[in-house]
């Protein structure tokens, strides 16, 4: 990579500042310089394309954490401690970057936004005991887990996620009116 020197040049119109090539010796302009790196004008948010996969995923995420949520009744499953709604996150057990897994129920655990960030990005040796609690409490998820983990292929359509999601509020809002 060619160093680039800074030295001022004695033009008749006032000093300059010049960088110049210092395997050619040629003086380049700082202007010229500043001309070649401007960015192309970025758009305006309004005007830039929307990916409406992306939209349809934050929607389908939103969904599915307020679904975790509400099956645990906001009740932290690590600690069995019941917190203020705005306090409580879903934490999902296989990285949400299985996508086949992503928006699968047994794949989520509620906890207060404290337990997440101790107990699940924390020392890994918390992050077992935790993940040992919850797997305590569900029988068979685990096994369940890796099984589909380890299955590869097939396109996630999120429209069916969608209505799957959607007919569980429905199920919930059912349950939830026969507590009362």
């Amino acid at each position: 990579m060619r160093a680039k020197i800074l030295f001022l040049c004695g033009c008749p119109l006032g000093l300059k500042r010049v960088y110049s090539c210092p395997v050619h010796g040629q003086p380049i302009d700082l202007e010229t310089i500043r001309a070649r790196k401007k960015p192309a004008p970025r758009l305006p948010r309004s005007a830039r394309k929307i990916n409406p996969t992306r939209e349809t995923e934050k929607r389908l995420d939103s969904l599915f954490s307020d679904l975790v949520k509400k099956r645990a009744d906001y009740t932290d499953e690590v600690t069995g401690r019941k917190e203020n709604i705005k306090n409580m996150v879903c934490h999902h057990l296989i990285s949400r970057r299985v996508r086949r897994l992503r928006w699968d129920f047994q794949n989520g655990a509620c906890c207060s936004r404290g337990t997440h960030a101790f107990r699940f990005h924390g020392p890994s040796i918390e992050r077992e005991k935790a993940e040992e609690i919850i797997y305590a409490q569900r029988p068979g998820v685990r096994e369940y887990l890796d099984l589909n983990k380890r299955i590869r292929g097939g396109r996630i359509d999120l429209g069916l996620v969608e209505i799957m999601l959607r007919q569980e509020s429905e199920r919930l809002k059912k349950v939830d009116g026969q507590n009362v």
